[in-house]
């Protein structure tokens, strides 16, 4: 994954999840933070697509398993604009 990727995933669930010391990598999940919640989650992933300015659509969502997955969609949309 890019920096610039992770950096603005950092920088979305530091805003969202109201912690501004959260880091995380490719390897973090849902379990890693404890307000990562399915309500939050959908939250962040309005702030993505703000963040980013693509279109995440809910069935691929449900497939994510980590970070590190986010950052590879969001990248591969990225790449397609």
């Amino acid at each position: 994954m890019k920096e610039n990727t992770l950096e603005g995933l950092t920088k979305v669930f530091r805003k969202v999840l109201k912690q501004a010391e959260i880091i995380i990598t490719p390897a973090t999940t849902a379990t890693d933070l404890e307000r990562w919640d399915s309500l939050h989650n959908m939250i962040i992933m309005n702030q993505l697509e703000k963040e980013f300015d693509i279109k995440i659509e809910m069935g691929e969502v449900i497939n994510l398993k980590n970070v590190g997955e986010i950052g590879e969609l969001i990248e591969k949309k990225l790449a397609l604009k």
